[in-house]
């Protein structure tokens, strides 16, 4: 295994609670919640239920093939002028598109439902009215209606905050209120973003700020009924704006959560740990990736390291500095991916470097970096998504994007340029590519 420790990780570890001898999630478990085995939600290949892709990994179904050229003027076939503000991606299940969006001055957190054939605007739904949080108070580039709902096919799972606690709402698919939880204090320092996770009957909501306490709960799909909870390591510095996602790897369904400070593993079913293992980074936003026995992780703020854990572990078992840990480096020129996920493709890894919008390419055997693009340079919150055997790379700070060549090699194979940034991933559905910027949604094709 290879790791690197530079004296100020050190000295972060020796000033942080929740240090690898001191992991203090417990589990309390409600078993008249039932798990159905045999559950299968309602999603088809029509479908783009989660932002992460019908996989959960960033890729679109290998049938896609999305255009290499757009414009203002080419390759449009409609767009929507979006109201407010947010940086939710699209959900888009049975024909119609969800979106996120907030109206400060009206104080307001809502949904959007388009049409997906027309871009008609079907209903926008006020989710929450009442005080929010000031953004001027987190960080200039956040945003009360940033998380991306899900579906199962029958229902909408949506999680947002109020000015001091974060929900969990269920919807059907015309926007009718279902049912409501709590995820307890949102005191987030960034404001709150971790979207839910589903899995078989059960959804997943995470709330894991600073200075409050750190929650991961399971609900019952239909009745909203808390099936389990975990209580995570309570730190005052530490939060993470990840989303849970339940990842097969290493023979089983694992629920992967990329922070508070650490990677963690738990059994969907129970909420039981199976392992975790610390990397110490204040704040993580990206999702992890995973191929075989193996999770990729990219730390995030702070730390900028990436990692590759052995998913075997069970028993809650601290994995640091264990033979699970296959590689722990901190890449030399290139800061690891903050905000945007990693991907895995055709045995190689992939990152975008937030401040410049490069895309490296990372040998998953030893977390060596083999390339980094060197095109001018712009930022990206965006998600690298593989569509038609390529990689397409939207930027935040401009309308660019950049279509790569996956390979040993970096080839660009095109650039195309709308008015707007995307701090949201793309979803390529029916040959096309849905974009919600911060200005317009777009739906690419020929």
């Amino acid at each position: 295994m290879t790791r690197i420790f530079p004296l100020f990780l050190v000295l972060c570890v020796a000033m942080t609670s929740c240090s690898p001898a001191d992991d203090t999630s417990t589990t309390s478990r409600d078993k008249s919640v039932t798990i159905n085995s045999d559950h299968k939600m309602s999603v088809t290949e029509k479908d783009w239920a989660f932002w992460r892709g019908p996989t959960l990994n960033g890729k679109a179904a290998p049938s896609e093939k999305p255009p290499t050229e757009w414009s203002e003027e080419k390759n449009i076939l409609w767009s929507y002028d979006i109201p407010g503000k947010g940086y939710s991606s699209p959900c888009i299940v049975q024909g119609k598109i969800y979106f996120s969006t907030s109206d400060e001055k009206k104080q307001t957190i809502s949904l959007i439902c388009l049409d997906q054939k027309s871009g008609k605007q079907l209903w926008i739904k006020d989710i929450y009215q009442g005080e929010l949080r000031d953004i001027e108070s987190a960080h200039r580039d956040s945003c009360v209606a940033s998380t991306t709902p899900v579906s199962n096919g029958e229902a909408l799972f949506f999680t947002y905050p109020t000015l001091d606690e974060a929900f969990l709402v269920a919807l059907d698919l015309d926007g009718k209120e279902l049912w409501k939880a709590s995820l307890g204090p949102a005191k987030h320092k960034f404001i709150f973003s971790s979207s839910p996770g589903l899995w078989k009957n059960l959804v997943f909501g995470l709330n894991a700020g600073m200075n409050g306490a750190h929650f991961l709960i399971a609900f019952d799909q239909k009745s909203g009924k808390q099936a389990w909870k975990v209580t995570l390591p309570d730190n005052d510095t530490q939060e993470t704006h990840a989303s849970p996602v339940v990842l097969n790897v290493a023979g089983r369904d694992q629920l992967i959560l990329a922070g508070p400070s650490n990677l963690f593993s738990y059994d969907p079913a129970t909420g039981e740990q199976n392992w975790w293992y610390f990397i110490g980074s204040k704040t993580f936003v990206g999702m992890p990736a995973v191929h075989g026995k193996s999770v990729f992780a990219s730390s995030g703020y702070n730390t900028h390291r990436m990692v590759r854990i052995l998913a075997e572990a069970t028993g809650g078992k601290n994995v640091t500095d264990t033979e699970y840990e296959e590689w722990n480096i901190k890449p030399r020129g290139f800061k690891a991916p903050y905000v945007p996920s990693i991907l895995y493709h055709d045995g190689l890894l992939y990152g975008v470097e937030d401040e410049t919008a490069h895309l490296a390419c990372f040998d998953p055997e030893t977390g060596k970096k083999i390339w980094e693009s060197d095109q001018e340079e712009g930022h990206c919150y965006s998600s690298p998504m593989l569509a038609d055997g390529k990689i397409y790379v939207f930027q935040d700070d401009s309308g660019l994007c950049r279509i790569y060549q996956p390979g040993r090699e970096c080839k660009v194979l095109a650039e195309n340029e709308l008015d707007f940034g995307a701090y949201a991933s793309p979803v390529f559905l029916d040959n096309k590519i849905y974009l919600r910027t911060n200005g317009k949604f777009y739906c690419i094709g020929k």
